[in-house]
């Protein structure tokens, strides 16, 4: 089984670490999230062509303080160690921006983000506070790169341990810029460059000829060989074989309050909805996560549409299904 490789711990490693909670998963048993994807506003400052939340950016909404507050400590309590800001939006364009890192740092959480990076002013609050593990920037143009070199800066400034990476989602009419563009981000210090390919668009890579798409791995693979342990990637397209049934490792609340069972909740034809955030209706989350609604919204999750996008659990399952299907292995053993 070939596994592409999108950051210095590749997904194998990371997936195999869950096995225990894989094993309940598979009994049929209820694990609490070890991981959270909090999307803590839909704004968003820029009009990325291929971005699959353009619509969510076009009603803006952030995620109240006092929701925010309750869910961290439910998921702090049932056992969560790391909490990642993403989106949906821009996350540093939540005007509480600093109270919500507050909150995570008050319950000793492992924080990182993904962001556009162009305001670095607020992304140094993220980088002050010592559970930051990474923070990756999604570059669309080369004009992000001077963002980038300031946040590189203050990280330094700061004497903050927090990786850097860069994250570059590749779509057909930009491979021309590729090797430029990694050399332009690798430049200002970052600990890594990431590239992903662009999906369920018209820039889509997928939709070349096949000379095509091995000539720009190709192109991938010179990059990582140029540059070893900084530089990862792949175009290389994904699919979910089998049921999806993973996703309790991890929970994904966003602007509004919603708990989904994915990330990859805007193309699809059926609700993956688990419930609404709402203490005073009684929608806490130990209450949502572990009702048998959770289950229902599993069910309803229809496989072909996982492969839009290159979902790490389509991995992750590959992976675990493997092991798990494998009486020859050891890791059940010190």
């Amino acid at each position: 089984m070939t596994v592409p490789q999108y950051a210095p711990v590749d997904l194998r490693t990371k997936i195999l670490s869950f096995r225990k909670d894989a094993v309940k998963l598979k009994r049929g048993e209820m694990v609490a999230p070890t991981m959270a994807i909090i999307y803590p506003t839909y704004s968003c400052n820029m009009r990325c062509f291929g971005c699959i939340s353009n619509a969510e950016n076009a009603r803006p909404a952030n995620i109240d303080i006092a929701t925010f507050a309750d869910f961290v400590r439910d998921f702090r309590e049932m056992g969560g160690e790391s909490l990642e800001f993403s989106g949906g939006g821009e996350p540093t364009l939540h005007p509480q921006f600093s109270s919500l890192i507050g909150l995570i740092a008050d319950s000793n959480l492992q924080f990182g983000m993904i962001t556009n990076g162009t305001r670095p002013d607020v992304c140094s609050t993220a980088l002050g506070y010592a559970g930051s593990r990474y923070l990756r920037v999604s570059i669309y143009t080369i004009n992000q790169v001077d963002y980038l070199r300031r946040i590189v800066q203050e990280r330094d400034t700061l004497g903050s341990s927090c990786r850097i990476g860069g994250k570059i989602l590749l779509g057909s009419s930009s491979v021309p810029a590729l090797e430029f563009l990694v050399s332009e981000v690798l430049g200002v210090g970052v600990d890594y460059v990431s590239i992903k390919a662009k999906r369920h668009c018209n820039d889509d890579p997928e939709l070349l000829p096949e000379e095509s798409k091995r000539s720009i791995q190709a192109t991938i693979e010179d990059l990582r060989s140029r540059w070893p342990g900084r530089v990862f990637g792949s175009i290389t397209k994904t699919h979910q074989r089998g049921e999806c049934w993973l996703s309790p490792l991890h929970t994904v609340v966003d602007a509004l309050g919603t708990v989904w069972v994915c990330c990859y909740y805007q193309d699809r034809v059926e609700d993956i909805s688990i419930g609404h955030l709402s203490a005073s209706a009684g929608h806490d989350f130990k209450t949502l996560w572990y009702s048998e609604a959770h289950r229902e919204t599993m069910q309803r999750v229809i496989i072909p549409e996982c492969d839009y996008y290159d979902c790490r659990f389509h991995v992750y399952h590959d992976v675990m299904n493997e092991e798990l299907a494998d009486d020859r292995s050891h890791l059940a053993f010190i």
